[in-house]
């Protein structure tokens, strides 16, 4: 029986009893069959101008007005980092 990871959620390997929740920075938004992994179902980082600031995130969030993504940033975790005036 195939078993579905939920948007926010992924597998990164056969036979898992449970799937992984993707971190702070990252999103899925889709649902995965945790018997095939790594087939594009991983977590997927926030580009530049978005961010994610909590866990099983399943779309990352926009940059508020007047503020820009910042090119120089690593960190996608919270508007703090991702978003620059």
């Amino acid at each position: 029986m195939c078993v579905v990871c939920q948007a926010g959620t992924y597998a990164d390997a056969l036979g898992l009893d449970t799937c992984k929740i993707c971190a702070k920075g990252t999103f899925r938004d889709g649902e995965s069959d945790k018997n095939t992994p790594n087939e594009g179902h991983a977590c997927v980082p926030c580009l530049i101008g978005f961010f994610m600031d909590h866990e099983m995130g399943t779309a990352c969030k926009g940059c508020p007005p007047g503020r820009k993504g910042n090119a120089s940033s690593a960190n996608y975790e919270s508007k703090e980092s991702a978003c620059e005036d």
